[in-house]
C-alpha cells in the first residue's frame, strides 16, 4: 500500500488505480452541483493547469458510471443534468442562478439511498433569507439526518483561482469586492469504505495534477 512509504515518496509509488474509482463509484453516485452566479468566477480563472471544476467533471474521482447530476439555485427544487449536459457545464455561463439553497441539497442528500455516494460541489454561500431558522439549523438537521443513517461525511476545501467579484453578502456589509482566489467545496456522504475510496483518488488525482 501507498501508505507504507514516507510521504514524499508516496505520490511516485504505483497503486491499483481502477480498484479505487470502483469502489468511489460502486452502487452510484449523485453529484449536487451549486449552479449560482457566485460559481462562474472559478471558470473565468486560471488555464489548463487549475481548471478544477472542469477536472472534476471531465475525471471524476467517484467514477463516471451510474453517476447521475442535480443542480440547486435559487429555487429549493432539483434540476436533473443529463451527462450530455456535462460539456456546457465545464463552462462559466451555464451558472446564473440568483442564489443557492444549500439546505436544499443537503436534505436531498440525505433523502438519498444509505449505500449510494452523494457530492455537494459549492462555495458554501448560502442564501437563507426564504428560512425562519438560523443556518445552522438548516445545514445541522440533513447532516444530522445523514450520520444518524449510518453513512460519513467527508468535508474538502480548495484554495482556488477566482476572477470577479463576490456577489454574495459579506460579513463586512462591502459590496462589489473582487477577489483573485476563494475555496470551493466538495462535501461527500456515504459509507466509510466509499469516502475512504473517494480519498484515496482525489489524493491521487491532486498529485497529478501538480506534476503536470
Amino acid at each position: 500500500a501507498r501508505g507504507c512509504f514516507p510521504a514524499a515518496a508516496r505520490p511516485w509509488i504505483p497503486v491499483d488505480v481502477h480498484a479505487d474509482v470502483v469502489a468511489a463509484g460502486g452502487s452510484g453516485a449523485v453529484v449536487y452541483l451549486d449552479r449560482s452566479a457566485s460559481m462562474q468566477g472559478y471558470l473565468r480563472a486560471g488555464g489548463a493547469r487549475e481548471s478544477f471544476i472542469p477536472d472534476l467533471l471531465r475525471y471524476p474521482p467517484w467514477g463516471a458510471d451510474q453517476t447521475g447530476y442535480k443542480l440547486f439555485g435559487e429555487g429549493e427544487a432539483m434540476t436533473e443534468a443529463p451527462a450530455a449536459d456535462l460539456d456546457r457545464l465545464m463552462r462559466a455561463q451555464a451558472y446564473d442562478a440568483k442564489a443557492s439553497h444549500i439546505d436544499a441539497a443537503l436534505e436531498g442528500m440525505a433523502d438519498e439511498a444509505p449505500n449510494r455516494l452523494t457530492i455537494l460541489i459549492s462555495d458554501l454561500w448560502m442564501d437563507n433569507r426564504q428560512k425562519a431558522v438560523s443556518d445552522a439549523a438548516a445545514l445541522g438537521e440533513p447532516l444530522r439526518r445523514i450520520m444518524a443513517s449510518g453513512r460519513g461525511v467527508a468535508v474538502y476545501g480548495f484554495n482556488l483561482p477566482y476572477q470577479g467579484r463576490i456577489l454574495d453578502s459579506l460579513p463586512s456589509g462591502r459590496r462589489n469586492v473582487e477577489a483573485r482566489r476563494r475555496p470551493l467545496y466538495l462535501v461527500a456522504a456515504g459509507p466509510p469504505d466509499r469516502l475512504a475510496a473517494l480519498d484515496r483518488e482525489l489524493d491521487r488525482q491532486i498529485w497529478r495534477a501538480r506534476r503536470r
